[in-house]
């Protein structure tokens, strides 16, 4: 084992669940689990079901009738709403230090998570899949791994965040070049040590690189990366590519349309703010949704004429990041938006070059006017080798990488980039 690594799981002032998290932690690993024995357990911390009550009751949650008991939230909202409530302000108390005021930025930390929670919790709502009480919990949780690493390492962890300058996208390589681990693997080994399921581990893993989860954590791992995002395009200077890769990998993983995304991301602006107010945590100003969108969706058009082939996953993402574009989905071994437009290029090259049509092999040409004469003898029904070579480059990009045709493209990048065509129809400030 890494020494580095074994000091910091040695460190005492780690992050640890206060009693009553870890007794729910016990009880919900049951699927019978009483859920009387439950609200009791969560009463007998009274500020802890003041805090859960209240938040039930907020506009987040959009309940139509007013919440006063434990049991009744039970009843209305379920048991994962819940737990990950109960969790999660267990989490803020376990993390939270206020009297480590400079030494290690707290404000960053929490907007960071608390933005991706909030984001990732709509972004599974939108796109139907239902685990947006898990994934909001997994948006708190992902970063707890440099908490560990700060109070473990001090001194020299705080030198790894200055060579970041402020950068997130740079933490794991300033990390692994200079300690050899990283924060979202000293992360999922403590929230492993607190027992919690796979579905709250696999995004702390992997949520800087969805690409590489386990199949079974997929959707997890990609709303947390989604809610990343929308963080990003909140809070960083330039929220152009950002809002690009957005777009992009909110319509290849979910099928998300630029005014959904849009939307989300004005939602989560606002949400953010109520639960920051909720969950007592100082995350910073407040960010103008309208404003931040306006400019980055300018700057995403202008991304898109200064590079118009160019994909923004690949060109404004760091290498071996989570959002770094490849020929292939290393998930699903479908053929990604680059490895699409190679070989559609390629395709068209070879036509030019050999002067014959891409789309040939009717036992048909072209002549001038409207008239078509039937090929001559030896090159109907398919042409000529060099023709069907041409056509093959096409054929392997839509039938050969990418399962159920055109209809059926998962993260293809021809209807992926931002959406300057109709600018008017979509409800776009400015």
């Amino acid at each position: 084992m890494n020494p580095i690594l074994e000091s910091i799981l040695a460190c005492p002032n780690l992050p640890s669940l206060p009693a009553v998290a870890l007794r729910v932690i016990d009880l919900t690993a049951d699927v019978n689990v009483s859920l009387k024995d439950l609200s009791q357990t969560i009463q007998n911390d009274q500020g802890l079901a003041a805090k859960i009550l209240k938040t039930v009751n907020s506009s987040f949650y959009g309940l139509r009738q007013g919440c006063s008991t434990i049991d009744k939230a039970l009843v209305m909202l379920g048991l994962s709403p819940v737990k990950s409530l109960a969790l999660g302000f267990s989490l803020v108390a376990s993390i939270d230090d206020p009297s480590d005021k400079g030494a290690f930025d707290y404000v960053g930390y929490w907007r960071r998570g608390l933005y991706t929670a909030v984001a990732a919790r709509l972004i599974a709502n939108r796109a139907g899949v239902d685990i947006g009480d898990e994934v909001f919990l997994g948006g708190l949780l992902q970063d707890v791994g440099m908490v560990a690493m700060h109070r473990a390492l001090g001194e020299r962890y705080s030198a790894v965040l200055e060579a970041t300058r402020g950068n997130h996208r740079e933490l794991v390589r300033q990390e692994l070049q200079q300690l050899d681990l990283q924060h979202p693997d000293v992360g999922a080994m403590l929230v492993q040590r607190w027992k919690l399921p796979a579905e709250l581990v696999m995004p702390v893993k992997y949520h800087e690189r969805p690409s590489a989860s386990p199949g079974s954590c997929a959707d997890h791992v990609r709303c947390v990366g989604l809610g990343n995002l929308v963080h990003d395009v909140l809070t960083v200077r330039d929220a152009g590519p950002a809002l690009r890769s957005l777009y992009e990998r909110g319509k290849g993983w979910y099928r998300l349309e630029s005014d959904v995304v849009e939307e989300i991301v004005s939602a989560s602006a606002e949400a953010s703010r109520e639960m920051a107010g909720l969950f007592r945590l100082d995350v910073g100003p407040y960010t103008d949704a309208s404003s931040v969108l306006t400019a980055a969706s300018n700057r995403v058009v202008a991304l898109a004429r200064e590079a118009p082939g160019e994909s923004s996953v690949s060109s404004h993402a760091p290498e071996g990041s989570v959002f770094a574009a490849t020929d292939f989905d290393p998930l699903t071994g479908v053929m990604g938006p680059r490895g699409f437009e190679s070989a559609i290029r390629e395709g068209f090259r070879f036509a030019l070059e050999s002067n014959e049509p891409v789309a040939g092999g009717r036992g048909y040409r072209r002549s001038r006017g409207d008239d078509r004469e039937p090929r001559r003898r030896g090159r109907s029904r398919g042409g000529d080798g060099r023709d069907r070579a041409a056509q093959a480059h096409v054929r392997g990009a839509r039938g050969g990488g990418l399962p159920g045709g055109r209809d059926d493209v998962r993260g293809g990048a021809a209807e992926h980039g931002p959406p300057h065509r109709d600018r008017a129809r979509r409800r776009l400030p400015g």
